[in-house]
């Protein structure tokens, strides 16, 4: 089974705001969009353990207080592969 990062629904938007950051600052801080993070923010897309990591850094939380680590899905992994551009047959 293939695991992957993804952030507890709004945790990092509830972080961002008690640090007084706006998404566009916290985005430009990571170096990601700001549309990305909107995204990650409502654990509807998933990221890497070092933009994770450097999220917990920014915001001052722990990884289990705002990210879980979920089973990825057969079709979320084959929409990845196919993104990719490694085709299944």
């Amino acid at each position: 089974m293939r695991v992957g990062i993804r952030a507890k629904p709004h945790e990092i938007q509830i972080a961002r705001l008690e640090k007084g950051l706006s998404q566009g600052e916290v985005a430009t801080a990571l170096g990601i969009s700001r549309g990305y993070l909107s995204e990650i923010e409502s654990g509807n897309r998933g990221l890497s353990p070092a933009l994770a990591r450097k999220i917990c850094q920014l915001l001052g939380k722990k990884f289990g207080e705002i990210f879980e680590v979920v089973a990825i899905s057969k079709i979320e992994s084959r929409w990845k592969n196919e993104r990719d551009g490694e085709k299944k047959v």
